[in-house]
């Protein structure tokens, strides 16, 4: 029974404490400052932009965030949004790396939403796959000089596909697709008239244009070859 009634003013007790608590105290425990980096995705040669998002911002007077990433991704540029107050500062050139974004007030901003992009270019042989970009807080603190903890969730570049070429034009006169016009794209033109079952470049020996290849064209290209003409088609 006495057991019964110590726990019981013990549980008051406790209930009593809890009441006691300013509101704002208790939020502050639940409150979560975070910094979030969105994903991007492109193909080798592409420029994709992230964007580095605050969010939970109690107050903080300076912020000093270090941008690291894959060896196939290269900064291109990084832009401050103006959603933290005091003065915003770089790394001076986009080639350090890590990369050093930092802002500096007087007082504390607590402003919340994209703080900064960071924009990536793909290396044009990168392989496919994710690229991760990370980004630490090397600093953070209010006007008085306490520490802000901040969380960060990081992201990557999902590199998809192969390098955007552009198919080239076969040289007219190149039965043979080796870059240059011979004797040898003379006989596969005479053979393939001949229907002897040769494989050619049609459009390449299509050189007077008639959608047809006759042997028209093959004296066209001996002309070619003796240096009667100076360019075929």
């Amino acid at each position: 029974m006495k057991q019964s009634v110590v726990r019981l003013v013990l549980l008051l007790a406790l209930a009593g404490f809890c009441l006691g608590l300013p509101t704002s105290a208790i939020a502050s425990e639940a409150a979560s400052t975070e910094i979030a980096v969105s994903a991007g995705a492109g193909a080798p040669g592409d420029e994709v932009t992230l964007n580095v998002t605050l969010s939970g911002n109690p107050g903080m007077a300076f912020l000093k965030l270090k941008v690291d990433y894959d060896s196939s991704l290269s900064l291109v540029s990084a832009r401050n949004k103006g959603v933290l107050g005091g003065t915003f500062t770089v790394s001076q050139t986009t080639a350090v790396k890590p990369y050093v974004l930092q802002w500096m007030g007087a007082s504390d901003s607590a402003g919340n939403g994209v703080i900064a992009t960071v924009t990536f270019k793909i290396a044009s042989g990168a392989a496919a796959g994710s690229k991760p970009v990370t980004v630490t807080v090397d600093e953070c603190y209010n006007a008085s000089l306490a520490d802000v903890t901040v969380a960060v969730k990081n992201a990557a570049v999902s590199v998809t596909g192969t390098t955007r070429t552009t198919a080239k034009t076969p040289a007219k006169g190149d039965a043979d697709g080796d870059g240059d016009v011979t004797m040898k794209d003379v006989l596969l033109a005479r053979k393939f008239i001949a229907k002897m079952g040769v494989k050619v470049n049609e459009s390449a020996l299509d050189v007077d244009g008639d959608r047809d290849v006759t042997m028209k064209d093959v004296l066209l290209i001996r002309k070619f070859i003796a240096g009667f003409m100076k360019q075929l088609g």
